[in-house]
């Protein structure tokens, strides 16, 4: 049994507590029928594609059809999507160097929180200031991404409900700025997909990320760094981009209180 701290659970919950079962099913369509079922169908799709290679274990395969709420065809399309990034992308999938991945835990240079909000989500803390390019490369940061998406998304929890994004950047953020080439602007496009009205990185099926905040940034480093990235995001993602930029101190009073202590 999963015991919340304020009502908040932990990050690593590795359960489903009664509350989100019963959000899972209102919101999802999730109940023990539909995911016997979503599971049968989904793996008969991926077998019967002569060109797909994947797993169809179970715990695999529920992440999909969280994330399209047990639509057969989207969790199938998405899944597809899913494996022809990596396919394209392998670089980013392997490689993996235990030092540098231990580096930037240590550096904090992007981390989650212990606890999730109030509403389930788990929220990872991307400072964009603790990362040295000379010490990591974009490579080392794609990898370090890729890995922590990919172990968060196992937790159902994380599943059902999604994260939430902060990103921290104190200082103008011109030394980040050479990193903005259309190759990795494009990654980072191909990476995400705009669903439901917030950002669903296809490389860890996220239901929902619904919520990004961006703190402590200058007005010419955002000025710089949203114009640059405007022209590789569509409407929709910039429309909630947009629509949930808060001022640091507007943010300290309604989120951080009931995260952050």
């Amino acid at each position: 049994m999963i015991i919340p701290k304020d009502g908040l659970y932990p990050f690593l919950a590795n359960a489903i507590p009664e509350e989100f079962k019963k959000k899972s099913e209102a919101e999802l369509s999730e109940n023990d029928a539909s995911r016997r079922s979503g599971l049968q169908q989904l793996k008969e799709c991926v077998l019967g594609d002569k060109d797909l290679d994947c797993r169809t274990t179970d715990d695999f395969l529920i992440k999909f059809l969280r994330a399209r709420k047990f639509n057969i065809p989207k969790a199938f399309s998405l899944l597809k999507k899913h494996m022809g990034f990596k396919s394209k992308n392998k670089d980013i999938f392997t490689g993996f160097d235990y030092d540098v991945m231990a580096a930037l835990i240590k550096d904090k240079v992007f981390g989650f929180l212990p606890h999730r909000c109030k509403d389930g989500c788990a929220v990872l803390v991307v400072h964009l200031d603790n990362w040295n390019p000379s010490k990591f490369g974009i490579k080392d940061i794609s990898r370090g991404i890729v890995l922590f998406f990919y172990h968060s998304i196992r937790d159902p929890l994380t599943q059902i409900n999604g994260y939430k994004l902060i990103f921290d950047v104190s200082s103008s953020g011109l030394k980040h700025l050479r990193f903005c080439t259309p190759s990795n602007l494009y990654l980072l496009y191909n990476g995400t997909q705009p669903r439901m009205s917030s950002f669903i990185p296809v490389i860890g099926t996220m239901l929902d990320c619904g919520l990004m905040r961006i703190l402590k940034q200058p007005l010419v480093g955002l000025s710089n760094t949203g114009w640059t990235l405007r022209s590789f995001l569509s409407s929709p993602v910039i429309s909630f981009a947009s629509s949930y930029f808060l001022l640091p101190e507007i943010l300290n009073r309604i989120f951080f209180r009931c995260i952050l202590t």
